[in-house]
């Protein structure tokens, strides 16, 4: 009797009941297809989207840095020559020859701390303009409250309330009382680019995050080293969103108690991260059940109400919501924009509950959430002839969604590597 050849792939490719999944019931021999390898692929294959994308996002909120620091033929060369470097870093990491160790990202950090080492005091020195307030703000706020004050009576040098709410001030009390809120920065951005290192699966990604989000963006340098906290805000609501969603997952009712207090007080740092607690409470209800999402929502619940309502109550007219809303008034149908711009932003977050997402998808859903809410303010104003500085002005409030943005078209870039390089993404046995 002719002896048959024994096609199995040994005892652990084969299915419980010893059935091989090489082969279909029917017993057809199935041959996995080869997996596909990245110097088989057009150059520009799988990247042109994901450059285009960080591209938008990296340009939308800087147009003012760049024609501020330059013209606009400089603004349109500078944009040319990001486009080129975006191209470079996501060839270079498509091909694996991006691979950065540990040591790439405490240079990043040091080169953060450098530079706000350095322009910090030159931006708060009045010899290159006004500076910015931001800063300010926070300090003026936090030594009212600690005054016994009504925080957001006061003003700051430039005559402008403080906008950061009470979510934010909470945060960057421990740096005041150490002599200046803008050290926070100091804190949140090294966290943040250590934070991609562990979030990200591929270690150029990682990098490529950090890089874009941090030091590249020049709305967010500007941001970084005047000391002020709308870029920081942004960066500890991505963290922490994944940090509660992260430990949901697990058992500790401790930890997940925890997460849901510190995303409460993240996300009490601005009105529009508001839509990131209705994105958590859907993923968890999908994922875990209603139980679990009923008590994070409860537990977020108690802590924005106590952070937020005192202070609402006190003086709703000068509370944080209201100097928001008014920045609105400027806008085409105003009444309308005030309305439509949060219902869109909460509808697109709302997604969360019908959609069973992975992990690192919330804060997609969050970015595109934060994009429906920003990005329309100054579209309508560039189309509706307003002058040029005025809507790039409005457009550098998109900067949230630069963070997110990037955190989101990373995770689809890593996702398309993550198929083209590895066998097990490249064939399933049916």
């Amino acid at each position: 009797m002719a002896q048959t050849r024994d096609l199995s792939v040994g005892a652990d490719s084969r299915k419980p009941g010893g059935q091989n999944p090489l082969h279909r019931e029917s017993g057809e021999l199935m041959i996995p297809a080869r997996p596909t390898e990245p110097s088989s692929a057009a150059p520009w294959s799988g990247i042109a989207g994901p450059v285009l994308s960080l591209w938008v996002l990296w340009l939308v909120p800087s147009l003012g840095q760049l024609v501020k620091v330059t013209d606009l033929a400089g603004a349109v060369a500078l944009a040319i020559v990001a486009l080129a470097g975006l191209c470079l870093l996501l060839l270079a990491a498509r091909s694996q020859r991006l691979r950065p160790t540990r040591a790439w990202f405490l240079a990043l950090c040091a080169v953060a701390v450098a530079l706000f080492a350095v322009l910090y005091p030159l931006a708060t020195s009045g010899r290159f303009g006004g500076g910015s307030d931001r800063d300010d703000a926070l300090n003026d706020a936090l030594r009212s409250l600690v005054a016994g004050h009504y925080p957001y009576a006061a003003m700051t040098y430039l005559g402008n309330p403080p906008t950061p709410m009470p979510g934010a001030l909470l945060l960057a009390r421990p740096f005041q009382f150490l002599g200046n809120a803008a050290l926070q920065n100091l804190f949140w951005v090294p966290a943040f680019l250590l934070w991609c290192r562990t979030h990200f699966r591929e270690p150029a990604t990682a990098w490529i995050a950090g890089l874009v989000v941090v030091v590249v963006a020049p709305q967010a340098l500007d941001d970084f080293v005047v000391g002020g906290d709308f870029l920081v805000n942004a960066l500890y609501v991505a963290i922490v969103t994944d940090w509660c969603i992260r430990t949901q997952r697990g058992e500790r009712s401790l930890a997940r108690a925890c997460s849901a207090i510190l995303l409460a007080v993240a996300v009490s740092s601005r009105p529009i991260y508001a839509v990131s607690l209705v994105i958590v409470a859907g993923h968890v209800w999908q994922v875990h059940g209603a139980a679990r999402c009923l008590r994070l929502s409860a537990v977020c619940g108690v802590v924005v109400l106590a952070l937020n309502l005192p202070f609402y109550l006190h003086d709703p007219t000068r509370f944080p919501t209201a100097h928001v809303l008014g920045k609105l008034d400027a806008q085409p149908g105003a009444a309308l924009v005030k309305i439509m711009l949060p219902a869109l932003g909460l509808a697109v977050a709302a997604l969360a509950s019908r959609w069973r997402l992975a992990a690192e998808r919330p804060l997609d859903l969050l970015a595109l959430s934060l994009a429906v809410m920003l990005y329309p303010p100054f579209l309508i104003e560039a189309l509706g002839g307003v002058p040029l500085r005025t809507w790039m002005w409005t457009a550098s409030f998109s900067l949230p969604v630069t963070v997110l943005g990037t955190l989101a078209v990373l995770h689809r870039f890593e996702r398309q590597l993550s198929s083209r390089i590895s066998p097990a993404a490249s064939w399933r046995p049916s």
